[in-house]
């Protein structure tokens, strides 16, 4: 009964007002490509360009083109999102019945449907989400091979790492653990399994082959992301200090944007609460190796679950939290692994102190989620957590049918941001973004969609006599304005100063 209400809690906190969900500049890209290869027949899939300038895991498109490729509307990409954010749910706890029985299963899925950046990591399509149910099935399969000594569970193990490894090259980490799998079950291995454990990965991984052996990439990218474990690689405690983060609330006021303090006062100070997240799963490391499950099966939870936070102590590159939301499988077992062993102890104390912890812990991250929902309906979080997709397809839908024939829409935002607006418009019909803090440039048969009523462009369109064809306001007080084209063009005006106009400038940098 605890891990039904789990799942059903989870899945609500997922499901709830999918308009209300996050596409920003990443998943639109992807959108992007995945429309270049539906209209223009772009094939082999690339992965998006990263912040540090190598492309990612071409692995990512391939899940959102489950849904785009037979539609162009946000919500056929939130879609995808969200069953890849059920599935993980699901497949967490399915994992934990398995290895931990019942009271285990609960605590994972407890865990899983509450834990705030899980949850909110549920409800999009970033690259991330699409990691989750593998890494549990792939640490299941590792399991059957270690503990079990099924030889095919090799074959799935390499599968489903090819498969990480496409979509998020950080995945690689995992690919240490097969050895040791292998090893407890080398009685049962032969030579056919570990060939087509080697075949299956390399399947799996065509989707970063196809891209990487071309003759105009000859493993460029892959070369310019090992450079970063080069000579100006650093060693500090970041991967802790994320993993304690993510297993939290720590940080979620930050979505707040310029509204972080009417975001921290609703959430208020009980949810530091929440920092029982990483200290039931810091015990329940402890509790699966030397108790439940405890033996091989223990020590791979362990080392899955410690694997990324060790492996990436020493980078080359900036650990940003969000790297860690690797650990979410992990974490979920960890706990799980503590409740199982609590509900099979005779000392109620501890068994009370435990479930009370359990229970304080799973409502305090599901309650934050709930008040940040709320918040975007009534607080301008657009410099954090983003426009929400609902209010951003809203616009592009009414650019779109405002466009007359021929005609192109001129989108005002900065291009990082204005490329979601490009997607809500459709990659299918003309657009582009220009800056309107700067300028506004001219064309006689455009519409113009500007992501804020607050910068120059407006007055400078309305100045030259373009007709406004709608206003969609947004929380906060900002709205989204379209207009038809003027009949002269805009003047020239000076840069907008603006605080929409002060905050583009970081982008511009």
């Amino acid at each position: 009964m605890t891990a039904a209400l789990a799942l059903l809690l989870g899945s609500g906190l997922r499901l709830w007002r999918p308009d209300l969900a996050q596409t920003n500049f990443d998943e639109s890209n992807v959108a992007s490509l995945v429309t270049v290869w539906k209209l223009d027949g772009a094939f082999p899939l690339t992965g998006t360009v990263s912040s540090y300038g190598f492309r990612a895991g071409p692995g990512w498109p391939w899940f959102p083109a489950l849904g785009l490729l037979e539609s162009n509307d946000p919500y056929a990409l939130i879609g995808i999102g969200l069953a890849a954010g059920l599935a993980a749910l699901f497949a967490c706890w399915w994992v934990a019945r398995r290895w931990l029985g019942p009271w285990g299963a609960a605590g994972a899925a407890l865990f899983s449907a509450t834990s705030f950046y899980c949850v909110l990591l549920g409800r999009g399509a970033w690259q991330p989400a699409f990691l989750q149910a593998p890494m549990a099935l792939c640490l299941d399969a590792l399991l059957l091979l270690a503990v079990k000594r099924r030889p095919w569970a090799l074959v799935a193990a390499c599968a489903w790492l090819g498969v990480l490894v496409s979509v998020h090259y950080s995945a690689i980490v995992f690919v240490l653990l097969v050895p040791f799998a292998a090893w407890a079950a080398r009685a049962a291995l032969r030579p056919h399994h570990l060939a087509a454990a080697a075949l299956a990965g390399v399947v799996a991984l065509s989707p970063l082959l196809l891209y990487e052996v071309q003759p105009a990439v000859r493993f460029r990218e892959l070369g310019l992301l090992l450079s970063l474990s080069g000579g100006n690689a650093t060693v500090d405690l970041d991967t802790v200090t994320s993993t304690i983060q993510v297993a939290s609330t720590l940080g979620a006021a930050g979505l707040g944007g310029h509204a972080a303090a009417d975001l921290a006062a609703s959430l208020g100070r009980w949810t530091s609460l929440s920092l029982l997240g990483p200290l039931l799963a810091a015990g329940g490391l402890v509790v699966a190796c030397l108790r439940r499950p405890g033996g091989v099966a223990g020590g791979l939870i362990a080392a899955w679950t410690l694997l990324p936070i060790v492996a990436y102590v020493r980078h080359g590159a900036p650990i940003i939290f969000h790297y860690m939301y690797l650990e979410f499988p992990g974490l979920a077992l960890a706990v799980g692994a503590l409740a199982a062993w609590a509900a099979g102890t005779r000392l109620w104390p501890l068994r009370a102190g435990i479930g009370g912890a359990m229970a304080i812990y799973a409502g305090v991250p599901a309650l934050s989620m709930v008040i940040l929902l709320g918040g975007l309906d009534r607080l301008d979080m657009s410099a954090g957590y983003g426009v929400p997709v609902g209010y951003s397809r809203q616009a592009g839908l009414v650019a779109r049918l405002s466009l007359p024939p021929g005609g192109q829409v001129l989108i005002g935002d900065d291009p990082h941001n204005g490329e979601v607006l490009r997607f809500s418009t459709g990659y299918d019909i003309p657009t582009r973004t220009f800056e309107d803090c700067r300028e506004v440039p001219y064309a006689p048969d455009a519409v113009y969609l500007l992501a804020s009523e607050r910068t120059p462009g407006a007055p400078a369109l309305e100045q030259a006599g373009a007709a406004l064809l709608a206003r969609i306001p947004r929380p906060g007080g900002d709205a989204f304005r379209i207009y038809g084209a003027p009949p002269t063009p805009p003047a020239g005006f000076a840069g907008g100063s603006e605080q929409i106009c002060q905050d583009r400038l970081v982008w511009d940098a």
